[in-house]
């Protein structure tokens, strides 16, 4: 609170920073709340309104630029620590994903674990989180010799899809004029990713089973079975819970691939993973279109507090869409980027807020309403998310 008085005091002089007192504000306030120190708390909160109003029609003018889409630090805000960074290059050279969050940098450590072993995995997460990127690194961390091939189970009819894994003989069915091996042979010694395997049939989620079980194929229209050691790496977005149940997909397919079960976060719970990500992406696309554009702040607050429902692969695209109709030199505004919906009336909020506020939506959504679960899966005091919630209007 102190630090925060210093900046927007007489004795900053030259060192005057409202943005960086804005965010030394709100880190106390976050304190005041956990400590339910009421009176201190309700200070904090007079000098943020106090600094939301000045800094509104300033943030409106400033300049923006690519160099603007860094998050402002202000000195006394440590920097990530170099462990951190450490995980998050080895991420983006395995896995090719670029993220600092850390419950993600914990699960791809588990994804790495996993590749060296023989046993098939199931990965679960919404379109767009990267399941194939997880799927062709475990195969390359895994050393096998066999090659790496993918098929999406719900974008074929069942016949081709059935040929198209376990193969056929000459005279299997019509068209079937020579002998044809499958996808489990071909990749022998190496791996097969299954994506949407929750959309296949059901008689070939038997066959599936059966192959997992035995580590033997037979080609359509063939009597004769074939060992072959070929590993299995499946995917969905469907929920575990509904796979559990047995919602047109088979309980025993199931937990034959539950014992090792990665879950993907979506873009909206991975922290502040869009501060990196924004900037990645939008350089990639000027350098591909060989234009320099800048991005103002008021779309930047906008592409950091979108809930992203196609996630990653959404906000790549709409980037590089933005950056391809845009001139050279030109200032990407809101309307430039195509996002549904509409920003929250009211006071302007800070990205931390913005970002905050979408943390306890999620978490309310999750519980169903239950503030005490909520505040349990944000691990935070139950009178502090109240505070939050009576702050965000979302009584």
């Amino acid at each position: 609170m102190a630090y925060g008085d210093w900046l927007t005091g007489p004795h900053a002089a030259e060192y005057a920073d409202q943005r960086g007192a804005f965010e030394a504000y709100y880190a106390a306030r976050d304190h005041f709340e956990r400590m339910g120190a009421a009176a201190k708390l309700a200070e904090a909160e007079a000098r943020l309104a106090k600094l939301r109003e000045s800094l509104a029609p300033a943030q409106a003018a400033a300049p923006a630029g690519v160099a603007a889409l860094e998050p402002h630090r202000t000195p006394r805000r440590p920097r990530r620590s170099t462990e951190l960074e450490r995980r998050s290059e080895w991420a983006f050279e395995t896995f090719a994903l670029l993220t600092g969050y850390a419950p993600l940098l914990d699960l791809l450590d588990d994804c790495a674990k996993l590749a060296k072993s023989d046993p098939p995995v199931l990965i679960l997460g919404e379109s767009g989180t990267g399941k194939e990127l997880i799927a062709r690194a475990m195969h390359r961390l895994s050393g096998r010799s066999g090659p790496f091939m993918a098929i999406n189970s719900g974008s074929l009819p069942r016949e081709i899809i059935e040929s198209e894994l376990f193969g056929h003989v000459a005279g299997a069915f019509t068209g079937a004029t020579k002998d044809k091996p499958g996808m489990f042979e071909v990749c022998d010694q190496g791996t097969v990713f299954l994506d949407e395997i929750a959309e296949m049939a059901p008689e070939l989620q038997s066959r599936l089973l059966r192959f997992l079980e035995t580590g033997e194929s037979r080609r359509v229209g063939s009597n004769k079975n074939i060992s072959v050691d070929t590993r299995i790496l499946a995917a969905t977005n469907r929920e575990r819970a509904a796979l559990e149940r047995g919602e047109a997909f088979r309980v025993h397919l199931y937990y034959r691939l539950a014992h090792a079960v990665i879950a993907l976060p979506p873009l909206r719970r991975r922290g502040d993973d869009l501060a990196m990500l924004i900037p990645h992406f939008l350089e990639e696309a000027c350098r591909s279109t060989k234009k320099r554009v800048r991005v103002s702040k008021e779309a930047m607050a906008r592409l950091v507090s979108h809930s992203w429902p196609g996630n990653v692969r959404q906000l790549k695209s709409v980037i590089k869409r933005a950056v391809i109709l845009a001139s050279e030199g030109q200032e990407l505004t809101v309307r430039s980027f195509e996002l549904d919906g509409a920003p929250a009336a009211g006071a302007p909020l800070s990205g931390l807020e913005q970002a905050e506020k979408r943390k306890v939506i999620e978490a309310l959504a999750e519980a169903r309403g239950s503030r005490t679960e909520a505040a349990k899966a944000l691990r935070i005091p139950r009178t502090t998310l109240l505070n939050k919630i009576r702050r965000y209007g979302l009584e």
